[in-house]
């Protein structure tokens, strides 16, 4: 490699001698590297954006969101991509997307860019000079106790404690199907998330419900791999909740949305039982930062949009106020106000409920 880089150099030192015209490195590196700009095709800084380590990376729709964006910049170069061809992609899947989901797409063509410039590929992203959808992810469906019941009995046996313990936990799909035994800790009543969606692990408490859900779940592994004799397995699988051959349970849509469909439930995805769970919280009287912390929310202002569903909650909080008319000093005061006509006019006594 050395002597064909040397090479090289001669070469360009003789054809700059030749024409009469001094040789410079640095010009001519910035040449070279102009001239990789120009003509890298946005194929290539995709493919290098995917080819990441994954240690670095933990977004697992890259690779379904990477496939539309080549439908429509894969034949492009790199550095033809304006701000426009952008904003014309944006409109176009703003008609059948979400602007969430939009938005995802431009954050990951951002980020491919970004690498792109960082490699000397291209000079400039222009993702930059697109403005992103405004989002309104303030969803709050909710689970009614009629629609739960008639859910778990559609839901097939695999998956009716994973409802169990999402509505007892909050926790998320990824989170809950990749619990081990060795993440449920008894001794002290505790899941251990590894790794949440933030990156960091945390720590769930297990209430009443969900500690016997995982027990029953536990003897009937016990129970079936004693059946299947297979070796001198205790259980047979490692996760906590499994597909029936005792693997990571795929295909939940194909078990979800029929059952949904059966037991009359509309508008409910698997993620809105993260919202029940919350707002079940609130209405039990629970404060809210305590709520934000079991959910793991980032921001007080995601738990704040569950506190509408506590009016009973609140009404009682206010009736404390009242109760300390009973103690205090004034506690005739409400008395005598209701009694009052106008400045100088007082209720006569006994009368005193027909002028309020």
């Amino acid at each position: 490699m050395a002597v064909r880089e040397y090479e090289a150099r001669r070469k360009e030192v003789e054809k700059a001698r030749h024409l009469g015209v001094p040789y410079c490195p640095k010009l001519d590196k910035a040449r070279r590297v102009a001239e990789r700009r120009k003509h890298a095709p946005f194929k290539e800084i995709a493919q290098d954006f995917l080819d990441y380590p994954k240690a670095n990376k933990r977004d697992q729709n890259d690779g379904q969101r990477m496939t539309r964006l080549l439908s429509t910049f894969g034949d492009k170069v790199a550095a033809e991509i304006g701000p426009q061809d952008l904003e014309a992609y944006k409109a176009t899947l703003a008609v059948r997307l979400s602007p969430a989901t939009v938005n995802r797409d431009l954050a990951l063509l951002k980020a491919t860019f970004n690498r792109a410039v960082r490699a000397g590929k291209v000079e400039s992203n222009p993702v930059k000079a697109v403005k992103l959808f405004k989002e309104n992810n303030a969803r709050t469906r909710c689970l009614t106790d009629e629609e739960e019941a008639r859910l778990y009995e559609a839901l097939p046996d695999c998956l009716k404690p994973f409802l169990t313990v999402a509505l007892n936990t909050s926790m998320r799909w990824g989170e809950l199907a990749r619990l081990t035994w060795a993440d449920a800790d008894f001794y002290t009543g505790t899941l251990h998330v590894r790794e949440s969606k933030s990156g960091e692990g945390r720590r769930i408490p297990m209430n009443r419900i969900v500690r016997d859900t995982l027990r029953a779940v536990r003897r009937e592994q016990i129970q079936q791999a004693r059946e299947q004799k297979d070796g001198d397995r205790e259980i047979l699988s490692p996760l906590l909740i499994y597909a029936p051959q005792g693997g990571f349970l795929r295909n939940f849509g194909r078990d979800w949305y029929p059952a949904l469909k059966k037991a009359g439930v509309s508008d409910f995805r698997w993620h809105d039982t993260r919202h029940t769970a919350a707002s079940r919280l609130v209405m039990a009287g629970v404060d809210l930062y305590t709520v934000k912390e079991i959910p793991a929310h980032k921001t007080l202002t995601m738990t704040a949009r569950y506190s509408h569903l506590s009016p009973g909650h609140q009404r009682q909080t206010l009736d404390r106020l009242a109760d300390r008319r009973d103690t205090h000093p004034n506690q005739n005061q409400g008395e005598q106000l209701t009694r009052v006509l106008a400045p100088g006019k007082v209720a006569p006594e006994g009368e005193s409920a027909n002028y309020v």
